[in-house]
Order: structure tokens, then sequence, then C-alpha cells
């Protein structure tokens, strides 16, 4: 599994068959071109973490993952409530790996 917070790097590869591209966001400032580009790669997967922000459009059906964290340690964001729904709403929740940190919210 890549992560990067920059799809673009992922261009220059060919990517193995077992390989996943990942795509991390705070959902606080992403584009959503992004998550549409992203899921022309091999196999796309999303990082959310930390959750500080709603996602308004459903994910591309081709994300195979999609992990979802809340913020720690001193002065951490906690995340809404509205934040989390949106996550429900616009994921499939086969797809979604929510992280011990943001547990205790859900």
């Amino acid at each position: 599994m890549f992560l990067s917070k920059d799809w673009q790097i992922y261009k220059y590869y060919k990517w193995p068959d077992n390989t996943m591209q990942g795509l991390t966001v705070t959902l606080e400032y992403y584009h959503k071109s992004d998550l549409e580009y992203m899921a022309f790669f091999p196999r796309p997967w999303l990082s959310i973490e930390p959750l500080l922000g709603t996602i308004n459009d459903k994910l591309p059906h081709r994300f195979e993952r999609v992990i979802v964290g809340a913020m720690t340690g001193p002065g951490a964001v906690i995340p809404r409530p509205e934040w989390i729904q949106s996550i429900k709403d616009n994921v499939p929740a086969e797809k979604i790996y929510w992280k011990p940190s943001i547990r205790p919210y859900l």
C-alpha cells in the first residue's frame, strides 16, 4: 500500500497488480477532482485522517478501502457528528475502516 498527499506522483509509475495507491485527505481542504483522478489508478484507496470536515459527494466506486481516523494528541479536534455522518452517507459501509481513534465518536 502506497500513501501520498499528492495523487500526481502516482502517474509516473507503472503499478504492479499487488499494490494499492492511496491518497490522504483531511476533508478540511480537498478538491473533488483529486478524488476523481485517483479513481483512474488500478487499486485506489483513501485515507481520511484526521477527519476535519464533511464529504459532500459520493466517492467514486473504484476506491477499494476508505480509512477514517480522528485527530489525536494534545489539542486534538473532536470529530463532529455531521462529519462522521457524511462519511456514512457517501461511502459504502463495506469499504469503510474506522480506526480505533474515531470509534468512540461513532
